[in-house]
Order: structure tokens, then C-alpha cells, then sequence
């Protein structure tokens, strides 16, 4: 973080001793339009985690983009591959059948929205993997929670204000 005296981005750690008091932080941090970068918890909390990364719609994006691009590479594929050998010998029937160009399709569908969705777990769980050493606290191992907020200088009387009232136990500026 930087130095919140020059006015660029500085932050805001508070420790709660209540979940419930966290969860109305980070609710209130939302409504004001402050970045709650992450929480800190004593143990794995899924409720803390999707309030404090908030909704995300990159996965379904991802796989869904994937499954489009499956489809038209599986039909692209088939059909190109098919008009490569224009004397095959298929019976009568027509070279090119969709029909059976809908197995393959199917196929790459799958295999291509899996990887997406891979691809933005990935990606998820690069970004919310944050170093932030100046704002761990030892209490945050044992039973208190931590709310780190992200705000520019100008913010962070309007932050302290919003963590006080939120009924953190203590906070400092990061």
C-alpha cells in the first residue's frame, strides 16, 4: 500500500472479535463504495470468503465461452477434415452429414468449456491470493477478524469511521 499522506491508495486494517460485525462491515464497505480487499478469519469461513471477493461471474464466462468455441472448433474440424478426402467412400450418403459431425462437436463442447472453467478457476485463485503482510495481525490465528479495506487518503477518515461504527476493536492505516 502506499502512503495515504500523498493521497494515492492506502488501506484500512480492523480486527472484529465477531463474525457478525465483519459480515455488517464488509456489507456497509460495499454500500459506500470502498474496496474490501480481504478478510481474515480464524478458520476457513465460505461466507466471509464470497462477502469479502464478492460475486463472481468469470467462471460461468469462462466455461460458457469455452463451450461456444468447442462447438464451432468441433464442427470446423469435422467439416474441413471431411472435405480434405472428397473420395471417400461413403456409401450413397452425403459427404457432408451433420448428424455425425454432432458427436465430435458434443465432444469438444465439453472438453472446451471444462478448460475454461479450469482456466478461470486458475485465475480466481491467482488473484485472490493476495500478500499482504502489513496487514496480518497474530490475533487473526486465534479469535479475531480481520477486515483489510483498500481507499484513497482523501477516504480513510470515512473508512476508520465505518469500521468504528461497524464495532471493530481496533484499526490502523496500511
Amino acid at each position: 500500500m502506499a502512503d495515504p499522506a500523498r493521497g494515492r491508495s492506502a488501506g484500512v486494517l480492523a480486527v472484529f472479535d465477531d463474525r457478525r460485525r465483519l459480515l455488517n462491515a464488509i456489507h456497509t464497505a460495499r454500500m459506500a463504495h470502498i474496496e474490501p480487499v480481504t478478510a481474515f478469519a480464524p478458520a476457513y469461513d465460505e461466507e466471509l470468503v464470497e462477502a469479502a471477493a464478492g460475486p463472481s461471474r468469470t467462471i460461468g464466462a469462462m466455461a460458457l465461452g469455452g463451450a461456444i468455441a468447442g462447438c464451432i472448433a468441433g464442427f470446423a474440424l469435422t467439416i474441413w477434415t471431411t472435405a480434405q478426402w472428397p473420395t471417400l467412400i461413403v456409401g450413397g450418403k452425403p459427404l457432408l452429414s451433420i448428424p455425425p459431425f454432432v458427436l465430435i462437436a458434443f465432444e469438444t463442447t465439453i472438453l472446451m468449456a471444462s478448460l475454461g472453467a479450469v482456466a478461470a478457476f486458475l485465475r480466481r485463485a491467482a488473484v485472490s491470493r493476495r500478500d499482504s503482510p502489513a496487514g496480518h495481525e497474530p490475533a487473526f490465528t486465534d479469535a479475531h477478524f480481520g477486515l483489510l479495506m483498500r481507499c484513497d487518503g482523501a477516504r480513510i477518515p470515512e473508512a476508520i469511521e465505518l469500521v468504528r461504527e461497524a464495532g471493530a476493536l481496533q484499526w490502523r492505516v496500511v
